[in-house]
């Protein structure tokens, strides 16, 4: 958040598609009000911290702590 504009994060919220378990759905769907106050609540928090991991393909495991969320029932 701390590099893209408002109109930046409203258009990524409206078009992307991320890796579960963001519910980047729930975002789409969202009034553009909602949006906004999202990004100024996060821009309020201050600066960011440490950058998430990155995406560990489902054939390895990740190094240090993780959540292993459950298979869903079939």
């Amino acid at each position: 958040m701390q590099d893209i504009s408002e109109e930046q994060w409203i258009q990524v919220a409206k078009t992307a598609q991320f890796r579960p378990p963001m519910p980047w759905f729930t975002l789409r769907d969202m009034t553009t009000e909602d949006l906004r106050a999202i990004y100024q609540f996060i821009r309020y928090l201050g600066p960011a911290g440490e950058p998430a991991p990155a995406y560990v393909p489902p054939n390895q495991e990740p190094k240090g702590p993780y959540i292993l969320f459950p298979k869903p029932p079939e």
